[in-house]
């Protein structure tokens, strides 16, 4: 009869122990409040997501205390101990890393433009859309110390083109060569500024890395 007793309450507790454990709670911004929808909590193998409400809900067998971590794209990760079963609430801080600006035109590899020792100009995209034009010259004719005159650039008031003979400003496109093949200029209407990331302009003598079309300067597109 006592046997029969703790085989009992073993099945029991092994059927105690087998329950699954709901846990559910919500995620939310810890600046401002707002509810997080697409946060991810994991709780050993088990991940889930939090709805469009930010509320998020999963189920586990492992024993307590348990481990709940909580990620999402743009804020700190975060990890609770549940030491019983409960709701687990999230309050993520957010995660802002400012990049610095990086130039490949001074040397040819990438570099922090801070680092850069050459005078340097760099344009960005928002400056075509606030000039909303469909044509790169008039862009490049905004930076300080450049000009364009006849569709070839100065920089400095060097001198920059010599029909036939070539431009002393070597205009390229990620790193190749846009002058023509005929008169040794630039075709800026072949340009899609639509692509444009970034243009890099270095003011002065570039000849060493770039040839002899770098004489005056460097603009990179």
């Amino acid at each position: 009869m006592k046997n029969l007793i703790w085989c009992c309450l073993l099945l029991t507790q092994f059927a105690l122990f087998a329950q699954p454990v709901k846990i559910s709670g919500t995620i939310k911004d810890a600046a401002s409040g707002e509810l997080l929808a697409g946060a991810v909590v994991s709780c050993g193998s088990v991940s889930v997501p939090s709805g469009n409400d930010g509320t998020y809900s999963l189920q586990t067998d492992q024993a307590f205390p348990l481990i709940l971590k909580c990620t999402m794209l743009g804020y700190t990760g975060k990890t609770l101990t549940l030491q019983g079963p409960g709701n687990a609430d999230f309050s993520l801080e957010s995660a802002f890393t400012e990049l610095s600006q990086v130039v490949v035109s001074a040397g040819k590899f990438e570099q922090k433009l801070s680092d850069v020792t050459v005078s340097m100009e760099v344009l960005k995209p928002t400056i075509v859309d606030n000039k909303n034009t469909y044509n790169l010259e008039t862009i490049i004719d905004q930076v300080p110390g450049v000009t364009i005159f006849d569709g070839q650039a100065n920089i400095r008031a060097g001198s920059g083109f010599s029909y036939g003979a070539g431009s002393r400003v070597l205009v390229l496109v990620d790193d190749m060569p846009l002058l023509a093949a005929d008169a040794n200029d630039v075709k800026w209407s072949y340009l899609p500024i639509e692509n444009l990331e970034q243009i890099e302009v270095i003011k002065g003598a570039s000849s060493a890395l770039f040839g002899s079309s770098a004489l005056n300067g460097v603009i990179n597109i």
